[in-house]
């Protein structure tokens, strides 16, 4: 059977089927006379009078209720942070069908790549690159006493300066890396041909760079960071923006003195007072020297959680992501036109040439609005990263007034996958052994997640210098 099926079906006009449908319900014509009246099949016919449209095709080989207990396992699987892979999810299928005696299709019970494809098309599944996600990050974020505590803190600093309807008093900065290799950009080729460009680079080369803006849509000239022990009047752009600030370090990062004095510079340039300035809880950030001097120029530093500024920095949400799509396009074009690596002062030109145009005024403003920062509202936070049982205990303690009502009924959810709370499985008595599956999903899955403790072994100094430890037929030196 071809990949794309498209079933035969007898061709016949919609109107005539709703004239056929109003004679035969008149009593004007019978079912059969209308059928051969119109050339519509009797069967058609008679199903849309009936209403009674089934579905087409053969059964599958799980029955409906056994495939969405499935899919909703894997998808709080996933949500969790332990999503399955292709493989696994066929394994588990086949442990299933054997260990209940299931009739199939399958091949010794294992689903095939067609079945796969099927099963994810029929429960909106889909797969997708597993991304990184520290266990610190995930607990953070789904914690509604740290995210709405934030919250808390954020809309009584606003109401205790009087930030209401003054958005451009409301800043964030952060600071990002701006490789020299264009990796996420793709290619167009023939199919079965390589891709590669052709410049002559030394290597993956990384420059920080600071942003900062309010939440009225005002963007600063950047900061500029290049690894060195000083700063050359080479690397300052040609065509660069005014007022654009460049520095050096030894391994090309912040340090507390380039950020005590980027924010003197900062202070200077934005007049308005009082400032509200949220920013991550970065060691360069909290130096004693730069908290001292946001006291006396009435500016409020308000630090993130840490490890959820991925959901409620602006920049780090909204804004860096378009931006280094935006900076790939122009390095590439760079590149191509020059077939080398761009000098310091030719990065500080391309960065500064597409600054302002890669984090526009309704970005900006859309950035503080997502992230529920200006205006302030707690509801903006992703509903899904919270953790079901924290939020009822939130909820418990009374410090939320308008509550997120997320679960209506607390006791059918499933908070982690940890322990056996999944939702027992159903499946058709046609299509199994006995009313009680002997295995379920639940069961097969669990097996998937195992937490060991790490064991700590105890280690003794071989040797500082290179040698050879243990060979066939000699077993090495040790020292005492």
């Amino acid at each position: 059977m071809p990949k794309v099926y498209v079933p035969k079906k007898r061709p016949y006009d919609e109107k005539d089927m709703e004239t056929a449908l109003k004679l035969i319900d008149n009593g004007t014509l019978s079912l059969r006379n209308a059928a051969k009246h119109f050339k519509i099949d009797k069967s058609a016919l008679s199903r849309r009078r009936t209403r009674s449209l089934g579905k087409q095709g053969r059964k599958t080989s799980l029955t409906k209720e056994m495939e969405v207990d499935l899919s909703d396992k894997i998808k709080i699987m996933a949500k969790w942070g332990f999503a399955l892979t292709k493989p696994e999810i066929q394994a588990i299928v086949q442990t299933y069908v054997q260990e209940n005696h299931l009739t199939t299709q399958f091949k010794e019970g294992k689903p095939g790549k067609d079945w796969f494809k099927h099963f994810c098309k029929r429960n909106r599944l889909s797969q997708k690159k597993l991304e990184q996600l520290e266990r610190c990050r995930r607990t953070a974020t789904n914690d509604p006493f740290i995210i709405f505590g934030f919250y808390d803190r954020l809309n009584t600093c606003i109401s205790d300066l009087k930030l209401q309807d003054k958005p451009r008093h409301i800043w964030n900065l952060d600071e990002t890396s701006f490789s020299s290799d264009p990796a996420r950009i793709k290619g167009v080729a023939g199919i079965g041909q390589k891709v590669h460009r052709n410049i002559e680079l030394s290597g993956e080369e990384n420059t920080t760079v600071i942003a900062c803006i309010s939440a009225s849509g005002t963007l600063l000239p950047p900061l500029i960071i290049f690894q060195g022990q000083n700063l050359w009047s080479s690397w300052k752009g040609k065509t660069d923006l005014p007022n654009t600030c460049y520095a050096a370090s030894d391994k090309g990062r912040m340090t507390c003195q380039i950020f005590q004095e980027w924010f003197q510079k900062f202070c200077a340039q934005v007049r308005e007072r009082p400032l509200l300035v949220i920013l991550d809880g970065h060691v360069t950030h909290l130096d004693k020297s730069t908290i001292e001097m946001a006291v006396q120029e009435n500016i409020t530093l308000l630090k993130l959680p840490a490890h959820t500024t991925d959901l409620l920095q602006p920049l780090a949400r909204c804004c860096f992501g378009p931006f280094k799509f935006k900076w790939n396009e122009a390095l590439i074009n760079w590149q191509r036109l020059n077939q080398r690596k761009p000098s310091r002062s030719e990065f500080s030109d391309l960065i500064c040439s597409i600054w302002n145009e890669g984090l526009s005024a309704e970005m900006i403003k859309s950035s503080f609005e997502k992230v529920g920062i200006f205006p302030c509202d707690k509801n903006r936070y992703p509903e899904d990263r919270l953790d079901p049982a924290k939020l009822l205990r939130y909820k418990a303690h009374g410090v939320i007034e308008n509550p997120l009502d997320i679960f209506e009924d607390c006791d059918e959810e499933t908070p982690l996958p940890q322990t056996e709370q999944f939702i027992e499985s159903v499946p058709d008595q046609s299509n199994s052994a006995s009313s009680k599956p002997s295995s379920s999903f639940e069961s097969l899955l669990l097996e998937k997640i195992r937490r060991t403790p790490n064991i700590i072994a105890r280690r003794r100094k071989i040797d500082s210098m290179a040698k050879v430890l243990a060979t066939k037929g000699n077993t090495g030196e040790r020292t005492k």
